[in-house]
């Protein structure tokens, strides 16, 4: 059979063990809320990331047309070269 001061003794243990469980909790909490700003965290990094990438998709279309102009502006050189001469050596020869 059990004896003793078994209201002093759940007095000397009901302390600790409220604060171990409210120390639990707030640890939960802490650690739902870190989770929560976390996630946040990688989906802002994650659209970031994504108009990163649509821009440089976009730079490298204007790159990719001003190649084109180049490439259309040299061949329409040649062939005013072909066709007129060299504009150069005719100023050259006029003086």
């Amino acid at each position: 059979m059990l004896s003793g001061d078994f209201k002093g003794a759940w007095e000397d243990v009901s302390g600790p063990v409220k604060e171990l469980v409210s120390d639990s909790k707030e640890a939960y909490d802490n650690s739902k809320k870190a989770m929560k700003e976390m996630k946040e965290a990688g989906k802002s990094a994650g659209e970031a990331f994504k108009s990163a990438g649509e821009e440089m998709r976009e730079a490298l279309k204007r790159a990719e047309r001003i190649s084109e102009i180049n490439e259309q502006l040299a061949a329409s050189e040649a062939d005013f070269y072909r066709t007129n001469g060299d504009p150069q050596a005719a100023v050259q020869g006029a003086e």
